[in-house]
C-alpha cells in the first residue's frame, strides 16, 4: 500500500512540478495569470499536502479568483461514502444518530464538512476525513525526503530535513481528530475569560480519529466583514488582535492555522462582535522562553529601549552564528519585521512590504536570514 501511496503521489506532485514550470516560464502577465490559476486547481486536486499550499497561496484579498478556483478543485467525498464510514464507525444506521445530515458540503485539504442536527435537534457540523489522506500525506513527506538539495536550498543552508519534520509533525496532529478534540476543549478553557470569543464544543462520545462532530456556530466571514463601515471593521480588528494575544503571550496556546475559512464573526451589539474560531487541527503550543523572547523584543522595539538583536532573535531559536553576518542590518531587519506592532494607529497590512524592504536593506542575504531561523518556528511567523 505504501509504495501504491508513493507512486500515486509522486504523480501527483510531478504534475505540480510541472504547473510551477509553466508560471516560472511564463512570458507576459495574462500567462502568468492563466499559469497560477492552473497551478492552484492542481494544487486543489492533489488534496493533502499541495492543498495546503494552495491555501497559503490564496490568503490575500486580491486572491479570491484564486481562492474560488482551489475549493472548486478540491473534489468532495461522494455523500454515500460519508454515511458508509460514519455508519460504520457508530455501527449503526445514520437516522439513528442525526435526524438530518446535509449532502452538501464544505471541502479542505485534509477533510469535508456536512451540517445537520442530532436526534436532540441540537445543530452540528461534522467533519468526516478523506480516506487514505493520511498515507497520502505519508507518501508526500517521504518523497520531500528525496527531493535533490541544490540551489537556494544549499546556498543559504535550508535544513530541509527540519522543514520536512515540522509539516509532518504539524500533520500528524491534524490527520488525528482525537487530538484535535484535545486542543479545542483546552482552547475553549484558556479563551474563557474572553467573552466574545467562541469555541464549538465538541462530542467526543460522536468522535474518532477521522470523525469530529461539533456544535455549529454560524456567524459571517471576512468578505462580508470587510464591506462593514469603518468603526465595525476596527471593532472586529480588535477582537482578532486580543483573541491572539491573550492567547500567544498569556498561555502559549495559540491557533495558527489562520486561513479565512476558520474565522467568523457574530453582531452581539452595537459595534460590537464575537469571534468565532474554527479548526484546532494546527495549535501551537510555544515555550515560556520564546513567547517571552518575541514579548521583550515588541517592548524595547515599541518604547526605543537599546537592545541586543542577536540575543532577541536567538530567545525565538534563530541561529546565532548565521545572524553573525547581518550584524548591522538585524536593527533594521527587527523593526519591518515586527512593525505592525508598532505603530500606533490602524496598520494596513499592505503598506507592509516585508520581503520587498528586506531586499533593499540586505538583498539576497535575506534568504540567510530566513535560514538562520528554526523551521517550526514557520507555523508561528504565518500567525503572527
Amino acid at each position: 500500500m505504501k509504495l501504491i501511496s508513493l507512486l500515486k503521489r509522486g504523480a501527483n506532485l510531478f504534475k505540480v512540478g510541472r504547473a510551477v514550470h509553466s508560471l516560472k516560464n511564463a512570458t507576459d502577465e495574462d500567462k502568468r495569470q492563466w499559469a497560477k490559476n492552473y497551478l492552484v486547481e492542481v494544487l486543489g486536486q492533489s488534496r493533502g499536502l499541495p492543498a495546503k499550499v494552495g491555501q497559503f497561496m490564496t490568503f490575500g484579498k486580491e486572491d479570491q479568483d484564486l481562492k474560488d478556483t482551489l475549493d472548486k478543485a478540491i473534489t468532495a467525498m461522494p455523500f454515500a461514502q460519508v454515511v458508509s464510514i460514519l455508519e460504520e464507525k457508530y455501527q449503526a444506521p445514520l437516522n439513528s444518530i442525526f435526524q438530518n445530515l446535509e449532502e452538501n458540503c464544505r471541502t479542505a485539504s485534509l477533510g469535508q464538512v456536512h451540517f445537520g442536527k442530532l436526534k436532540d435537534k441540537t445543530e452540528v457540523a461534522v467533519k468526516v476525513q478523506y480516506p487514505e489522506i493520511a498515507e497520502s500525506v505519508e507518501a508526500e513527506m517521504t518523497l520531500m525526503g528525496f527531493l535533490p538539495k541544490m540551489g537556494p536550498v544549499v546556498k543559504w543552508g535550508f535544513h530541509m530535513d527540519g522543514y520536512r519534520d515540522a509539516f509532518w509533525n504539524n500533520f500528524k496532529q491534524e490527520l488525528d481528530y482525537r487530538q484535535e478534540i484535545e486542543h479545542q476543549k483546552k482552547y475553549a478553557e484558556l479563551a474563557a475569560p474572553l467573552e466574545n470569543v467562541i469555541v464549538p464544543k465538541v462530542f467526543p462520545d460522536l468522535s474518532g480519529p477521522t470523525v469530529l462532530v461539533q456544535s455549529l456556530e454560524a456567524g459571517f466571514g471576512l468578505e462580508k466583514a470587510e464591506t462593514l463601515a469603518p468603526k465595525s471593521r476596527q471593532a472586529i480588528g480588535r477582537v482578532v488582535i486580543q483573541h491572539y494575544l491573550h492567547m500567544l503571550f498569556r498561555h502559549g496556546f495559540v491557533h495558527a492555522d489562520p486561513h479565512p475559512g476558520n474565522f467568523a464573526f457574530r453582531q452581539t451589539g452595537r459595534e460590537k462582535f464575537s469571534l468565532i474560531v474554527y479548526d484546532y487541527g494546527c495549535v501551537l503550543q510555544i515555550s515560556d522562553e520564546v513567547r517571552l523572547g518575541l514579548l521583550r523584543t515588541i517592548l524595547a522595539l515599541q518604547n526605543h529601549e537599546p537592545l541586543d538583536p542577536r540575543a532577541c532573535l536567538g530567545m525565538i531559536g534563530f541561529d546565532m552564528e548565521k545572524l553573525r553576518d547581518l550584524r548591522s542590518t538585524l536593527p533594521a531587519l527587527l523593526h519591518v519585521l515586527f512593525e505592525p506592532f508598532l505603530i500606533e494607529a490602524p496598520y494596513d497590512i499592505k503598506d507592509w512590504r516585508m520581503s520587498e524592504r528586506f531586499d533593499q536593506i540586505v538583498g539576497e542575504m535575506k534568504w540567510w536570514f530566513r535560514s538562520s531561523a528554526p523551521p517550526d518556528l514557520i507555523f508561528l511567523m504565518r500567525t503572527l
